[in-house]
């Protein structure tokens, strides 16, 4: 399996550097950006399933970011981090589906642990999105059968055989 891929992204190069550090020792694969803009470039060439993302930069803020990357990849699992914090900005970020505000500094343990978190959820969403993609598989296999010419007790005797076949 592939190593996590996660984008850092905060406008001061210490504060990118100490979270690069702080999760460098957990085997993801890390890029980091200096804004806004940088972040969505990276974004549009690279599918990460996680970003660090800070909420104050210039000149694209990181709310805009958040919105703006939920196109590129809807699936990506988004911590904001920040200095600055207020209720009307949490209540956004959270809106705009970030999985967690984190408030700067951050405890190394405390962001080490948020992001493990965030990327089972995201394994567990990807795992729904393929099962879902089977079910439905499987819903339109059955619905061939059901209008096709075989007599029905036939047909239910191959739908019965699927079936049993799948739980097994």
């Amino acid at each position: 399996m592939n190593k996590p891929h996660v984008l850092i992204v905060d406008d001061e190069a210490n504060i990118r550097l100490v979270l690069e550090r702080t999760l460098s020792h957990e085997g993801y694969r890390l890029d980091t950006a200096a804004n806004g803009a940088e972040a969505l470039q990276k974004i549009a060439k690279t599918d990460y399933d996680l970003m660090v993302l800070d909420l104050h930069m210039e000149p694209i803020d990181g709310l805009q970011v958040l919105k703006d990357s939920r196109v590129q990849n809807s699936d990506m699992i988004i911590i904001i981090l920040t200095a600055y914090s207020s209720v009307d900005s949490a209540i956004t970020a959270l809106r705009g589906e970030a999985f967690d505000y984190l408030l700067k500094p951050v405890e190394p343990q405390a962001l080490r642990q948020r992001v493990a978190e965030g990327l089972v959820k995201l394994a567990y969403q990807r795992q729904q999105h393929q099962l879902m993609g089977q079910i439905d598989t499987l819903r339109d296999t059955l619905n061939q059968l059901d209008t096709c010419p075989i007599p029905h007790q036939a047909a239910r005797s191959i739908r019965s055989t699927c079936l049993s076949n799948r739980s097994s």
